[in-house]
């Protein structure tokens, strides 16, 4: 298990929040605007946090139990 503070770290490195936005922006131009969006794997799901909008709808699956729940 990753701890807290590491966990802060690795969010808030520049690169791998530019690697996170080159990800989001490259699902957001390829996946539809409109119908049903599964991400298996999902993690935290911070992905489907962004990707949700009004014409769109999400859930996410994750074996990892940390993560477990509806989203």
């Amino acid at each position: 298990m990753v701890s807290a503070r590491v966990q802060r770290g690795l969010y808030h490195n520049p690169q791998v929040l530019l690697r996170q936005r080159q990800r989001y922006e490259f699902a957001n131009r390829n996946l539809p605007r409109e119908g049903r969006i599964v991400d298996v794997g999902c993690n935290d799901g911070r992905m489907l946090k962004i990707l949700d909008n009004t014409r769109r709808q999400v859930r996410g699956v994750d074996k990892n139990l940390r993560f477990k729940r509806t989203l």
